[in-house]
């Protein structure tokens, strides 16, 4: 798992005013564009792109505007993907990623069958 924290020199998040109105934002293996969103919100963002659980640890409250560019070239894999979107936190937003141990949910399939025919 990862923990987001502030970044040496805090964080450069863009507050949302309050009360604004916003469009629907967009989120993509290697960019997003969150309007009015929370850090916690931005955890579980992060987990489905990372596909790793992340949690908020910044301490931060309160709504931000995060624009993560497309990149100019297309991203060659996943891997390369993941690494452009944790530098960019760290560059443009301030956050960095911790990695953490913490609890993971296990499934156990203790018997199974084969289905009756109809």
């Amino acid at each position: 798992m990862y923990e987001i924290h502030q970044a040496r020199g805090g964080a450069k998040l863009k507050p949302w005013p309050a009360g604004k109105s916003h469009g629907d934002g967009f989120l993509s293996f290697d960019f997003f564009i969150f309007y009015d969103v929370s850090l916690k919100m931005l955890a579980s963002h992060l987990t489905r792109i990372l596909d790793v659980d992340v949690i908020d640890r910044t301490g931060l409250t309160g709504s931000y505007e995060m624009v993560l560019e497309p990149p100019q070239e297309e991203s060659k894999d996943m891997q390369e993907a993941h690494a452009r979107i944790l530098t960019a936190l760290e560059e443009q937003f301030g956050l960095k990623l911790k990695a953490a141990k913490g609890p993971v949910k296990v499934y156990v399939v203790d018997h199974a069958e084969k289905p009756e025919a109809n």
